[in-house]
């Protein structure tokens, strides 16, 4: 990613694997791991295709800014941006979507923002 793909974002992020447990109303739960994640959102793999803006249930814990401090659990909504292929394939086994929260409380943010600043792997300018 290019240093201006970087700076269009309007929350910064981080590259973090964490569990995240996601669902669509009607649907079984997924578990499933981060690639990464910020206030906006979170980027995860999953195991099978699931459409642009779908609603989801989002759940997981943000580890505190040191391993001193206390993890901060996140439950929101989101809805899926982006799902990588972008269409259903039977040869594809694990999609990555983009998943852009929908009410997240300050406190989660606060959280999420906290554990950036101090996991951000700065890149040369």
């Amino acid at each position: 990613m290019s240093k201006a793909d970087s700076e269009r974002r309007k929350q910064p992020r981080t590259d973090v694997s964490l569990a995240v447990e996601i669902g669509a109303e009607g649907e079984k739960s997924l578990s499933v791991s981060s690639l990464n994640i910020s206030a906006g959102g979170v980027y995860v793999r999953v195991p099978r295709f699931i459409e642009p803006l779908t609603k989801l249930s989002v759940s997981m814990v943000v580890p505190g800014p040191t391993p001193a401090d206390e993890a901060a659990t996140i439950q929101t909504e989101a809805i899926v941006v982006r799902t990588l292929p972008e269409v259903a394939d039977a040869s594809v086994t694990e999609y990555e979507i983009a998943c852009a929260f929908l009410a997240l409380d300050d406190e989660a943010r606060d959280a999420i923002n906290r554990y950036i600043l101090t996991h951000r792997v700065q890149t040369p300018a």
